[in-house]
């Protein structure tokens, strides 16, 4: 499980600090399962989303100032099987639009699917889009956070 929580944690970090629809593009191309078959148009759309969100243009460069930064601080494993695994991330999203700084903690999942080599991110399913994990929101590295099931990362 320790590999499917560095796959996770740099998946999602990749994924979440991107504001370019052709990167999200290529990093489907890497960490998809093949079983996802629409994998680089859902990816890049994702960045597509957050300039919406920020009020950025959905296409063209990133305007100068503008960025968006997972902070990953620490994990949870969920419903692991030998070849699946839900991956629950605390982190800091940071965003930066028009000089306005905006940072939130939040969980963030993963659903990985072991393909004999490597972690890959299937499709997601309804579960993961569904699930609320609100409730285990807490601050990283306190006793709080320990106590809703959070491990801290580390190198």
């Amino acid at each position: 499980m320790q590999g499917a929580v560095v796959a996770g944690t740099e998946y999602l970090t990749q994924v979440l600090s991107n504001l370019d629809p052709q990167r999200g593009r290529q990093i489907a191309s890497v960490i998809a399962d093949p079983s996802f078959d629409d994998a680089e148009e859902y990816m890049a759309q994702g960045p597509v989303n957050l300039r919406r969100s920020l009020g950025l243009p959905t296409a063209g460069p990133v305007p100068s100032g503008a960025s968006i930064t997972f902070g990953p601080a620490a994990y949870q494993v969920r419903d692991a099987s030998p070849d699946t695994v839900t991956v629950l991330i605390l982190a800091y999203l940071t965003t930066t639009s028009g000089g306005q700084v905006t940072s939130v903690l939040g969980a963030y999942p993963i659903e990985l699917h072991w393909d004999g080599t490597d972690w890959k991110a299937p499709k997601p399913g309804a579960a993961s889009r569904d699930t609320d994990y609100t409730s285990l929101v807490a601050q990283p590295n306190t006793p709080d956070a320990a106590a809703r099931g959070w491990q801290a990362l580390t190198p």
